[in-house]
């Protein structure tokens, strides 16, 4: 029985040492290979006083580099917390110090960039890794002799050349222990961390398995990036049933086409994405040419268009497709296999599907009366041991009203009653939308707009758009000279590019349409964006 997320790499080491783990960019790393490497890193964070209940900071592209720090921060007994990399420096700061990291692994350009914002790092020990495109980068770990600039952290090996395997490292860990912390959009104008256990982690990872018929034979995709919440299936999975991860390149998610081949040359055969990436390879007929391999697509994050989705069915009449559901603090908590021959008939969304083997979902009204009735809409509530433990360095406790139990705020109808209820997506009670799979607080960006010089109001609303999915566009109430570019700016200094509104339109007090109860009319703003081509 598997109690720790990183118990399984071990396992594979053992049981098949040469079977290719990882692929990444045309090389393959053996499970024996991540095994030895994770463990002298484990080894050297261990040395730097890193252990249970420490949090250590990825600043790191999609490589095999991330990999292996993943594994070497929780064999070191500590969680990882992801941040985008080529995101705003600001932001980098501003998760590093909420989640109180006592040690941050970054590569060159990216650390040197955080250096210049001034943000205090003196108590964090710092590993720099080489940056793979760099002429002196041979696939191997070498040592960086880039100055910290008389910053008190301290650059280390990012894994020491000879790995000792006569000092595995030992450390108590136990299931109620942080894996992982994943940020995620706030209400507040800050980005909210979300702690997972060891024991979530498993739960969610172990039910994939089963649920899904995963084994040794499979090559997952891993398309998102790490700080998402869908890599952890991608990551994980293949390290419990012996399978390999195959690290799609950033130039492949460029274009469908160059995907579409991609997917072919890596024999893949389970794929997970946004349905952002699945509608744009219908779009263009990626999947006309043959696709043998490929058996089973995964789809979360937002809403997949019931017409493409009966494209890729029709295409792809060989593969199963499901639609997986749930928020960060959740991980999955339902899911829906598509019907063989699905035409997209019926109208409306596909559904989220029935609440997973291990988990209890329930519907219920304003007043917390539990919906049973076909038909009924409310609101989301699930329970179970993928729930996250909270939310980290913030008073209170959000939607988790009890331990175990998370309030989604995700509106749902319900399609067939039953213990185990078929559901429908219906929306949100707040302002939270998707773009492109990622959870954005609307209220963050407004936050950060009404801290600009001249912005009196701020308001941002989605905007749907069949080809691309849901674009944001701001409506602005202002004094003085302030300009579309000046608030452009503002954002991406401070919030990651799918964050950044496509357009900003200026407008009056007045001119804000409000609801009968006096509060802000944000679909009647989208509305009006519909019909004035505002895009």
């Amino acid at each position: 029985m598997v109690n720790l997320l990183h118990e399984p790499m071990r396992l594979q080491a053992r049981r098949r040492p040469d079977h290719p783990a990882v692929r990444d960019q045309g090389r393959s790393f053996s499970f024996h290979w991540i095994d030895e490497h994770a463990d002298a890193l484990a080894s050297t964070l261990i040395e730097c006083g890193i252990g249970p209940g420490d949090c250590v900071a990825m600043l790191l592209d999609k490589s095999w580099h991330a990999i292996v720090a993943m594994h070497g921060i929780l064999r070191s007994g500590a969680a990882y917390v992801p941040i985008d990399p080529k995101g705003p420096s600001t932001r980098s700061a501003e998760i590093l110090a909420d989640a109180r990291c006592a040690m941050l692994i970054a590569g060159v350009e990216t650390w040197d960039r955080l250096r210049l914002t001034g943000a205090d790092l003196t108590a964090t020990h710092v590993v720099i890794v080489h940056d793979e495109k760099s002429p002196e980068f041979d696939g191997t770990p070498t040592r960086s002799s880039t100055s910290l600039n008389n910053q008190s952290a301290r650059t280390l090996d990012w894994i020491d050349a000879t790995c000792r395997r006569d000092s595995v490292p030992v450390v108590a860990i136990v299931e109620s222990d942080l894996a992982y912390v994943l940020y995620t959009s706030g209400t507040t104008g800050r980005p909210k961390g979300v702690e997972v256990t060891h024991r979530n982690a498993v739960a969610f990872v172990a039910w994939a398995v089963d649920a899904l018929g995963l084994h040794e034979g499979d090559i997952h995709s891993q398309h998102a990036p790490l700080r998402f919440d869908l890599s952890i299936l991608d990551i994980f999975a293949p390290s419990f049933t012996g399978g390999t991860v195959a690290l799609v390149p950033e130039r492949a998610t460029l274009f469908a086409s160059d995907l579409a081949n991609w997917i072919r040359s890596e024999a893949i055969t389970v794929w997970y994405s946004v349905p952002t990436a699945l509608s744009m390879l219908v779009r263009v007929g990626a999947f006309v040419s043959p696709t043998p391999c490929l058996r089973l697509v995964l789809f979360a994050g937002e809403e997949l268009s019931p017409v493409y989705l009966a494209t890729a069915v029709r295409e792809l009449p060989h593969v199963t497709f499901a639609n997986l559901y749930g928020p960060t603090e959740t991980n999955v908590c339902t899911y829906h296999v598509v019907e063989s021959g699905f035409a997209g008939e019926g109208g409306g969304s596909v559904p989220i599907g029935r609440p997973c083997e291990h988990t209890r979902g329930r519907v219920v009204s304003d007043d917390q009366m539990v919906l049973s009735h076909a038909g009924a809409v409310g609101e989301l509530i699930i329970s179970g041991p993928t729930v996250a433990r909270g939310y980290r360095g913030h008073v209170g406790t959000g939607g988790f009203v009890a331990p175990g139990t998370y309030q989604t705020g995700d509106l749902v109808e319900i399609i067939e009653p039953g213990e185990r209820p078929l559901l429908r997506f219906v929306g949100r009670r707040d302002t939270m939308v998707k773009v492109r799979g990622y959870r954005v607080e609307l209220g963050e960006i407004e936050a950060i707009l009404q801290e600009a010089p001249g912005v009196r109001h701020a308001i941002v609303v989605p905007i749907d758009d069949e080809r691309i999915g849901v674009t944001l566009l701001a409506y602005c109430v202002v004094d003085g000279d302030a300009s579309e570019s000046d608030l452009q700016q503002k954002c991406r200094e401070r919030l990651p590019r799918y964050m950044v509104p496509a357009r900003f339109v200026f407008i009056e007090d007045a001119e804000i349409p409000l609801t009968e109860t006096g509060k802000t009319d944000r679909s009647a703003l989208a509305k009006l964006a519909l019909r004035t081509s505002i895009r």
